[in-house]
């Protein structure tokens, strides 16, 4: 059929479209526009939102669960800032995403001179401190690949 040749393409899009925010609470105003324009993009978004994991619900297990479907079908997306280097939650987070053996990893810095977790200092860093929302925006869309 026509859409034979577009099939590849389609799948790589669909199996790209998943992220696994990670990020400290304290910087959720900065985070969440991108959080929006992900959904917005028909991301499948993983976020330790509490607005998202229904009472009852084992959120340990929640969102391991999410950065292993990040590390499989996706992204992992670290916002870096000084509350997010001091926050033991956030480094099992990276921990856990990087033991998937996963390299679809984008460290995210909201603030200058953020020193990177040992675990990341391989990867390049998107510098989203001093620019503009639709920069930074389009600076993350092409980092993955859209």
């Amino acid at each position: 059929t026509d859409l034979e040749p577009q099939l590849p393409e389609l799948d790589r899009l669909i199996t790209d479209a998943t992220a696994f925010i990670s990020y400290s609470r304290l910087d959720i105003s900065a985070v969440r526009p991108y959080i929006d324009m992900l959904i917005e993009s028909d991301f499948g978004v993983g976020v330790d939102d509490p607005a998202n994991i229904l009472p009852g619900t084992d959120w340990r297990q929640y969102l391991n669960e999410a950065i292993r479907k990040a590390a499989e079908n996706g992204w992992f997306l670290v916002f870096l800032s000084q509350a997010s280097a001091s926050s033991d939650w956030f480094q099992h987070e990276v921990a856990t995403f990087l033991a998937t053996g996963s390299t679809k990893i984008v460290p995210i810095a909201l603030e200058p001179s953020i020193l990177l977790p040992p675990a990341l200092q391989n990867w390049q860093v998107l510098q989203f401190h001093g620019n503009d929302f639709r920069t930074n925006a389009n600076m993350l869309l092409r980092a993955l690949g859209l």
